[in-house]
């Protein structure tokens, strides 16, 4: 999302910022525990209250994009002037089941007590288990460095992310 922001900041000149937030389980605040997409559209709300009191573009993506509409929903925050949903069904999600599923129940299962020795070794497993190589380097991308030593380990909240 950097590089779109600052292409967007760019376009509408000088005066413009961004702020780009890390939401719940993604970038660095996978200690957040927002609940819900309303609790999280009231943490964004209130992030950007303390920053501006103007009226702000708000840009989501998937998750974001769902947070984007909650907000709107309670009108929290600074006023709000426009919203772009990108990857993101506004509607309710069928309960069903879906390759979502399936690639959480994969990594699941490849969690475990030994390490991966490397992201490419992360890759061939979710490769094995039939996942499309562009989802396992996408997925690889968040395998966080093992504290005990040299590897890589899942350190997503799988559960939460089910939820």
């Amino acid at each position: 999302m950097r590089s779109f922001a600052r292409a967007v900041v760019a376009q509408a000149g000088p005066a413009t910022g961004a702020l780009l937030v890390d939401l719940p389980l993604h970038g660095n605040s996978k200690a957040c525990r927002a609940a819900s997409l309303r609790e999280a559209a009231s943490a964004v709300a209130e992030t950007l209250a303390r920053v501006t009191s103007s009226p702000v573009v708000i840009i989501g993506h998937s998750l974001g994009g769902k947070i984007a509409l909650a907000m709107l929903r309670e009108s929290a925050g600074p006023p709000i002037e426009r919203v772009w949903i990108v990857d993101a069904n506004p509607g309710a999600v069928a309960e069903t089941r879906t390759p979502v599923h399936e690639m959480l129940d994969t990594l699941e299962a490849l969690r475990s007590d030994e390490p991966f020795a490397s992201r490419t070794a992360f890759i061939a497993s979710m490769r094995g288990a039939g996942h499309a190589n562009r989802v396992a380097r996408w997925l690889a991308k968040g395998l966080e460095p093992d504290p005990a030593g040299p590897g890589w380990r899942i350190g997503w909240d799988l559960a939460a992310v089910r939820r």
